[in-house]
C-alpha cells in the first residue's frame, strides 16, 4: 500500500480460524511530506526535508493473543523546535503490555546537541487507557522517572521524579540556564491529555547558577497553561535569605 511518500508492506501467513496462528512481517516507511502533515496537526514546526520514519514488525502467536516485536527508526523528525536527529525505539507487545527501549538518541535544538543515553519502560493497556510502569529516561547527568495512568476521558494521573547532578548540561539544553549541582524534583502530573498540569516540589543545594553559589533551594513549582509558577521558593545564599512567588 502506498500513499504519497508513505508505504506499508505486509507478508506472511495467517492460519485457519477460529484459532488462527500468525506468522507475519510488516514494514512502514514515511517521508517528510507525511511527517510534516502530522507535525502540523500537533504543533507547527520547522519542516525538515530529510525527515524519515521507518518501522518494522514481526507478529507471531494466535490472533486473540499475538506477540509483536519490532523497531521504529526516526531521522531528523522535529517537534516544537527540537529535532530528533537519529533514534531507534525497540518495542515488544505481549499480553496487553508494550515494553519500550531506546539508546543513544540525538536531539538538536538551537544549534545545541544532547544525547539521550537510554529510554525504557512498560505501557499496559487497561480499561481504555495506558498504565505506565516506571518509565525512565537518562541523559548524561539527568534522570527522570514517570509512572501512572493516562486516559483519554480522565486525563493524567501520574507521578514524576527527576534528578540533575554534576554540570547540569541536560538542564541547560532545555532551559539555556546552566545550573551545576544536585537538583531533585518530585511531583504529580494531572489534567487532560491536551493540557497537562505538573505540580512539584523542588529541593537543591549547593548549586551554582551563572557562577553564583546558592547553598539551598526549597519550594514548589507548578506548570499550567504553558506557564511556570513558583510557590514559596526559598533560597539561602550564605547568610542571605530570599523568597520567590509567582510566574
Amino acid at each position: 500500500f502506498r500513499s504519497g511518500d508513505a508505504d506499508l508492506s505486509l507478508s506472511g501467513d495467517i492460519g485457519p480460524l477460529p484459532d488462527a496462528v500468525l506468522d507475519l512481517k510488516g514494514r512502514i516507511r514515511s517521508g517528510p511530506q507525511t511527517i510534516n502533515r502530522l507535525s502540523n496537526l500537533l504543533q507547527p514546526s520547522v519542516k525538515q526535508k530529510g525527515s524519515r520514519i521507518e518501522a518494522s514488525v514481526t507478529v507471531k502467536g494466535k490472533a486473540f493473543a499475538p506477540r509483536i516485536d519490532g523497531d521504529c527508526k526516526f531521522h531528523d523528525v522535529s517537534f516544537r523546535g527540537t529535532t530528533l536527529r537519529e533514534a531507534v525505539l525497540y518495542f515488544q507487545y505481549d499480553d496487553h503490555a508494550v515494553n519500550l527501549k531506546g539508546e543513544n538518541w540525538r536531539l538538536v535544538k538551537n544549534n545545541k546537541a544532547l544525547q539521550i543515553d537510554s529510554v525504557f519502560g512498560t505501557l499496559l493497556y487497561e480499561r481504555g487507557g495506558l498504565q505506565g510502569r516506571p518509565f525512565e529516561i537518562k541523559a548524561g547527568d539527568f534522570t527522570v522517572q514517570i509512572q501512572g495512568r493516562a486516559d483519554p476521558l480522565t486525563g493524567f494521573a501520574m507521578t514524576l521524579s527527576a534528578l540533575s547532578s554534576g554540570s547540569g548540561q541536560t538542564l541547560a539544553f532545555f532551559t539555556s540556564v546552566p545550573v551545576e549541582g544536585k537538583i531533585r524534583l518530585e511531583g504529580s502530573i494531572s489534567g487532560p491529555l491536551s493540557s497537562p498540569v505538573i505540580d512539584s516540589a523542588v529541593s537543591a543545594g549547593p548549586v551554582t547558577v551563572r557562577k553564583i553559589l546558592l547553598n539551598d533551594i526549597q519550594g514548589g513549582v507548578e506548570y499550567r497553561d504553558k506557564k511556570i509558577k513558583l510557590t514559596s521558593v526559598r533560597i539561602r545564599q550564605q547568610s542571605s535569605r530570599y523568597i520567590f512567588e509567582g510566574m
